[in-house]
């Protein structure tokens, strides 16, 4: 521990950030620089922002700031929480193992720091694993695991029932945290073949109706874990990493 904090203040003392070639800025966020636990899977939304986090205790919670006051933990109605968040309106959804050993995607409504009235979506079956919802406008994409084999799923609103769509794409590799940069564009988080190490950031793209295969991000990846990556404008946004020893939430800007 001692160590991992040295490394953290040292690391702090350098601002943490660096450039790369093709001019991407990436820097820890500051909220989190001399925090010991483990804090990723960002959701920023209006003027809050979400993410999970072990600290206060050996669980993972989600928890809200607004970066004017410490984080808050949100009350949830399960122990067993998968994060990151999605929000559709008035209402949220999440990852949650609520009944059974498989996690779901739930819905719910978020009040006063508290998700209650969570309905588990009827289209999760038993069998499979379900996690990592990101909703834009009337489609939903989301990571499915059934056995060894993982895909993600696009699923479509339509008079308030998710009906699938299509399987965009389907194989035995890590297919985790899909994130709607927009309808034409989806960044998901792997472990295949050819990457550069560890979670590896991925973009696949439509193209006169038909996905593109899949497009290594280089520019954003390390050997380690790099994940859950989300856009807030068309050069801006967050995504996590375990590239210091620990998950931390970064924020990143590319020059234009």
């Amino acid at each position: 521990m001692k160590i991992f904090l040295f490394l953290l203040t040292f690391l702090s003392s350098i601002h943490l950030h660096s450039q790369n070639k093709n001019n991407i800025n990436i820097e820890i966020l500051s909220l989190f620089l001399n925090n010991s636990s483990n804090n990723y899977s960002s959701t920023p939304y209006k003027n809050e922002f979400y993410f999970i986090s072990d600290r206060l205790n050996s669980k993972k919670n989600l928890f809200y700031t607004d970066f004017k006051s410490n984080p808050r933990i949100i009350e949830l109605e399960s122990k067993y929480y998968i994060g990151p968040i999605c929000f559709d309106n008035n209402n949220v959804y999440l990852t949650l193992i609520k009944d059974g050993f498989n996690p779901s995607i739930y819905k719910g409504k978020i009040i006063n720091y508290k998700i209650t009235n969570l309905k588990k979506l009827k289209f999760c079956k038993s069998n499979y694993s379900y996690g990592h919802p990101s909703i834009l406008g009337n489609l939903m994409v989301l990571s499915r695991k059934k056995n060894n084999k993982f895909a993600l799923m696009l699923y479509e609103n339509i008079n308030d029932k998710w009906n699938i769509k299509n399987v965009i794409i389907e194989e035995k590799s890590t297919l985790i945290f899909p994130f709607f940069k927009d309808k034409n564009t989806i960044i998901f988080s792997s472990k295949r073949k050819g990457g550069i190490g560890g979670l590896d950031l991925y973009k696949i793209e439509k193209l006169n109706g038909i996905w593109s295969a899949p497009i290594n991000l280089k520019d954003f990846n390390s050997k380690f874990d790099d994940f859950s990556l989300v856009y807030t404008s068309e050069y801006t946004g967050y995504f996590s990493s375990n590239r210091y020893y620990k998950d931390h939430i970064f924020k990143f800007t590319i020059k234009h």
